[in-house]
């Protein structure tokens, strides 16, 4: 089924002399449980692309559908509760609040719609991070492995459509590194989350199970890992 399709995605900077085509008619789709890197050179795109596909910027022509949702048609507010239920954000500055401790930035998304997760479903996720013993420690109190832990716990609680993740290994060293891609395939496999990796890393966009390169705004491959 169907998660996610992109047509003709077009994203436009500037006029005239200035002008700069960052995406140039991108075609998409891709299936729920599909775990996918996108991989390109510094300005390629690839970038722009996610913040396309997690509404933080509009298209200049084209559609983006989640669950057949058209979400370029929907305003600022529209797309910030869809955001919250429906896309998990990853980034590469982990983006968590500095004044609540880790349950309450893992649940923050939920906190925002006056939600309460199901225990047993809070506590799964925490035990499956490695995080029991820190809930209650404030960001400031955990390393950089940790940190993105708790983004990823963010992201997994509202149990999205999809989960966006935006060079999420590149504050980590090798060992945080592999341990946040063992757990992005465990959310993958476990939890059939439909997954989304921007990097520039070959081999770490080798852990997904399907590679596309972008190259001067265009998808120039689109392959299966083996």
């Amino acid at each position: 089924m169907s998660i996610l399709k992109v047509e003709n995605l077009t994203k436009v900077y500037g006029s005239k002399d200035t002008k700069v085509t960052a995406l140039n008619r991108i075609n998409l789709n891709i299936e729920k449980g599909e775990f996918i890197s996108i991989i390109g050179p510094s300005g390629s795109g690839k970038s722009t692309l996610l913040h396309m596909l997690g509404g933080v910027d509009k298209p200049s022509e084209g559609n983006i559908y989640i669950e057949n949702k058209d979400i370029s048609t929907l305003n600022e507010t529209e797309m910030a509760v869809f955001r919250r239920k429906k896309i998990g954000l990853i980034y590469q500055a982990y983006n968590l609040i500095p004044t609540l401790d880790v349950e309450q930035n893992i649940m923050l998304p939920m906190l925002l719609d006056n939600v309460t997760p199901k225990k047993v479903d809070y506590d799964r996720i925490v035990e499956l991070l490695g995080l029991t013993e820190r809930r209650n420690h404030l960001p400031s109190q955990l390393s950089g492995g940790q940190k993105q832990r708790v983004a990823i716990g963010r992201s997994l609680i509202y149990s999205p459509s999809i989960i966006l993740a935006d060079e999420p290994t590149g504050n980590l060293d090798s060992k945080n590194t592999k341990a946040t891609l063992n757990l992005l395939k465990i959310a993958n496999k476990e939890y059939n989350q439909t997954i989304v990796m921007i990097t520039h890393d070959e081999k770490i966009a080798n852990s997904a199970d399907r590679v596309i390169k972008i190259v001067d705004g265009e998808i120039v491959s689109d392959e299966v890992v083996k």
